[in-house]
């Protein structure tokens, strides 16, 4: 499955190498990083140099028939309409940890992807253990 990483301030590579990572032991289920989209113009251009798409939008990933899904790791308080809006594209998601500020907001994002029909995950990073 083409997955889109959507990160903040360089999250998007440690994800891209860890699926690589995952791809090496997993090859029944693959997961492929096909891009990334950054705000930060020169991620975008980590990412093209990694082999991969820096999409200029949000909005752009939404619209790639081609992506199956999306990891959202940016700050906690953009999860919600980064999930709600992937939901609505029909993308499958996975959202870091902690996934909201408050449970009001995390129901909105299940219901979101139960109205949707889509996969809905949260990933708990460890990379600091």
């Amino acid at each position: 499955m083409n997955l889109v990483i959507i990160g903040y301030g360089g999250m998007g590579g440690y994800h891209a190498h860890c699926l690589a990572e995952y791809n090496k032991t997993n090859p029944a289920y693959p997961l492929r990083a096909v891009g990334v989209y950054d705000i930060d113009p020169a991620r975008g251009k980590a990412a093209e140099e990694a082999g991969l798409r820096a999409y200029a939008s949000a909005e752009e990933v939404w619209a790639d028939k081609s992506v199956g899904a999306v990891l959202i790791a940016t700050p906690n308080d953009f999860h919600l309409p980064y999930v709600k809006a992937a939901a609505a594209a029909g993308k499958n998601i996975i959202s870091e940890k902690p996934i909201s500020l408050t449970s009001a907001m995390a129901n909105e994002m299940y219901d979101a992807a139960e109205k949707a029909g889509v996969l809905f995950e949260v990933h708990q990073n460890r990379r600091w253990d």
